[in-house]
């Protein structure tokens, strides 16, 4: 009885070997299958591309409370996302308002944040304006028109429109 125990135990790891053995081989192959060229695969030894001189997929800038009209900004073709940062100049945020941002180009609706670079923990002096910013607004190609809206308790509604040109 001990035999057969031996020998079935030495046939379960001959097989179980094996069929490892096949796995590991179909694997090999698929990775050596993978690359169609040698231009396909990463050089690891050839230095990398300055930051700088890739294409910027995001970009940010600032809105200023100055300007009674429309903002105009160019962005390259590359750039996919903006981000939008600007004062409550006004002081809107002791008013309790909502804050809305949506592309009217391509119908995406954004969120207005707090800058999160405030510690809320310190006291800040009653003339200092909240530090406000967007989300990451989509852009398409060609003109893309945004829309920040407050929304004052009072019912009261201001809306202030950004023209960004993605070319």
């Amino acid at each position: 009885m001990n035999k057969n125990r031996v020998a079935l135990y030495l046939g379960g790891v001959f097989l179980l070997t094996v069929v490892m053995a096949v796995a590991l081989h179909r694997n090999s192959d698929a990775r050596t299958r993978g690359l169609a060229s040698e231009s396909d695969s990463i050089s690891y030894f050839e230095p990398q591309q300055p930051a700088s001189a890739q294409p910027k997929v995001k970009e940010e800038f600032s809105a200023s409370c100055n300007s009674k009209e429309d903002i105009v900004k160019s962005v390259p073709e590359s750039s996919q996302v903006v981000r939008i940062k600007f004062t409550d100049c006004q002081q809107f945020s002791k008013k309790s308002p909502l804050y809305a941002v949506k592309n009217l180009t391509n119908g995406y609706d954004g969120q207005v944040f707090r800058d999160q670079n405030i510690n809320s923990k310190s006291r800040m002096p009653a003339n200092t304006s909240t530090q406000l910013s967007t989300d990451y607004i989509q852009l398409q190609n060609g003109e893309n028109i945004i829309e920040l809206e407050i929304s004052l308790n009072d019912g009261q509604k201001i809306n202030k429109k950004i023209r960004i040109h993605r070319q």
